[in-house]
């Protein structure tokens, strides 16, 4: 039963999510609300800077979310009663994403909506701040409607898949503060790479070599994908070896 799937011990493993994790949630909806409100009260941005605030805001909060993944295993008893249940490792893995993907995701975009539509409330009630009403439907209306070509949009899919399964991974190895522990592994890979690959590039006479940017486009987009799977199977395999008693900053 270690990676078979079964709908209804999959329903029943979310259902257990769900309840385990409620007053972890509202906690998260709480502080999105309540720091949104705030910035929204300190600054007034335009329509063009509060959709790149918001966006990227809401980025970020999905991002760290999925790097909380398995935040609640601190002690021995609790890795016994997650391990113990009585599901495979697939359907507890799949759970767990959808909880930390788009249940989360969900709770950021709650949260900006709720902090929206009550600043807008206090402004008409007690005056002095102006309503953020027109404001959110500028901003509902500018995410609607998407502009951009299929191979920017293919790109945008990309990128944003291979960072959720980087902190996915980094989620799933790290047994303690997994976002702030995997933000810095990949900070430090990054700026090897970059270094790295600073000196290799200055030594090509580009005068010589012409860079095909279609061929380039697919190189890195097929390379991306790629990577993205592998990080997948690898959080995947990393959980299927979780043990009780492991290391004291990764959980293998």
């Amino acid at each position: 039963m270690k990676c078979d799937f079964n709908w209804s011990r999959f329903v029943a493993v979310l259902r257990w999510e769900m309840q385990s994790h409620k007053r972890f949630f509202v906690r998260k909806f709480a502080g999105v609300f309540f720091a949104l409100m705030l910035l929204l009260y300190l600054i007034h941005f335009n329509n063009s800077g509060l959709v790149w605030l918001l966006g990227l805001f809401l980025f970020t909060f999905s991002v760290l979310g999925i790097g909380q993944l398995f935040y609640h295993l601190k002690t021995k008893q609790d890795y016994v009663s997650y391990l113990m249940l009585p599901a495979s490792h697939l359907e507890k893995f799949v759970a767990r994403w959808l909880m930390f993907t788009v249940v989360w995701t969900l709770i950021g975009l709650l949260g900006m909506i709720a902090a929206f539509l009550v600043t807008s409330l206090l402004g008409y009630i007690f005056g002095g701040w102006t309503s953020d009403i027109p404001t959110l439907l500028d901003l509902m209306r500018s995410w609607a409607v998407w502009d951009y070509s299929l191979s920017e949009t293919l790109s945008l899919v990309i990128v944003v898949a291979w960072i959720h399964s980087i902190y996915l991974l980094g989620g799933t190895f790290f047994r303690r503060n997994a976002p702030l522990l995997t933000t810095v592994v990949v900070f430090a890979v990054g700026v090897l790479v970059a270094v790295i690959l600073t000196k290799c590039l200055m030594r090509i006479d580009w005068d010589v070599y012409e860079v095909n940017q279609t061929v380039a486009y697919w190189y890195g987009t097929i390379g991306g994908s790629l990577w993205t799977i592998l990080n997948y199977c690898l959080s995947f395999r990393i959980f299927k070896r979780f043990q009780i008693i492991a290391y004291k900053w990764i959980n293998v």
